[in-house]
């Protein structure tokens, strides 16, 4: 079994080796994670084969999974998970893409995500209209535990998505977005943490868990009814989620570029407030965009520029063409 802890002598040497690499990503948040995790896994690598920590699992943080879906009096928030908003389940998308590149094909396919955890995707690859609808789903399911059917009627759920015209072709993409979510399923795999999982009346400990985004859905002429599928309540808990606003979410349509920039949108959300640095290059990774990479830079500033125009962010700089700045409000 892996040891994770530190030894106070440990944590010296573990304290010297990170402030001799601090400089060197001044400007890199998540580099800077990876490489003093990989600091650490290296004293732990060093050790004599006879050292034994008795209280590796107790000292690891345990996640229990929650049991209803966050719920808030104002309509127009809704929460939505830190780890969707950093990984391109939900992503912009060219349009008439070929089968390939809609679908895994039934293959668990790794998406890039921050280094404490690992994402997997077995699915339809999601466009940032389908997110705009799973909010929406989950902003009605709001305090459900799982097992409630939620109803609402086709042409609300359209109306409440900001269509202004409700034809053949927008009732024939609802029913099939609604599909799309089902057939989504993800697994999260937590480096540092365990998960008791509670649905199961378990004391079991694990550290992965598989979900898709929707346990149900069924319709009856106008009526649709569907189910939050209850393994993805563990992406709410110890509130990992930002209350994204569904209004800023349309107004976002109306710009230039509306699919990396709602996609910008709930990324800087699932930030805390304060000044924060990535490199572009990490942004792009965790969109999966394949842009030139000097197309995708200039995407970014437009995005930025108008989170700030609509006062989510209150400044922003780009830096030697590689980092990217901001202060969230």
């Amino acid at each position: 079994m892996t040891k994770k802890g530190l030894t106070p002598k440990e944590s010296e040497e573990y304290k010297k080796r990170v402030d001799l690499i601090r400089d060197k990503y001044k400007f890199d948040q998540t580099g800077f994670q990876r490489a003093i995790i990989k600091i650490k896994d290296e004293i732990i690598n060093e050790r004599d084969d006879s050292f034994v920590d008795t209280k590796e699992l107790e000292e690891r943080k345990v996640i229990e999974i929650i049991t209803n879906i966050p719920d808030i009096s104002q309509k127009n928030l809704v929460p939505f998970p830190n780890i969707l908003a950093k990984t391109s389940v939900f992503a912009p998308r060219k349009k008439n893409l070929s089968i390939e590149e809609k679908h895994t094909q039934g293959r668990w396919i790794q998406l890039n995500t921050p280094p404490h955890y690992d994402l997997f995707y077995n699915g339809p690859l999601l466009t940032m209209e389908e997110q705009d609808l799973y909010m929406l789903l989950v902003k009605k399911a709001g305090g459900s535990d799982g097992d409630d059917y939620i109803k609402i009627t086709r042409y609300q759920l359209l109306k409440e998505l900001g269509y202004e015209s409700f034809s053949k072709h927008q009732y024939e993409w609802l029913y099939t977005a609604m599909n799309r979510l089902i057939q989504s399923n993800i697994k999260i795999v937590l480096k540092n943490d365990i998960i008791r999982h509670i649905m199961q009346n378990t004391d079991n400990k694990i550290n992965e868990i598989t979900l898709h985004l929707l346990e149900e859905f069924a319709f009856d002429g106008e009526v649709y009814s569907f189910r939050i599928n209850k393994n993805s309540l563990f992406l709410y808990s110890n509130k990992a989620f930002a209350w994204n606003n569904l209004d800023v979410k349309k107004a976002v349509q109306n710009t230039k570029k509306a699919g990396i920039t709602a996609w910008i949108y709930s990324f800087i959300l699932s930030e805390s407030k304060g000044i924060h640095s990535y490199k572009i290059e990490t942004i792009y990774d965790y969109l999966g965009s394949n842009k030139k990479i000097a197309d995708f830079r200039k995407d970014i500033e437009n995005s930025f520029k108008i989170m700030l125009d609509m006062n989510i962010i209150n400044n922003f700089n780009i830096k030697e063409n590689k980092f990217i700045q901001w202060e969230r409000i």
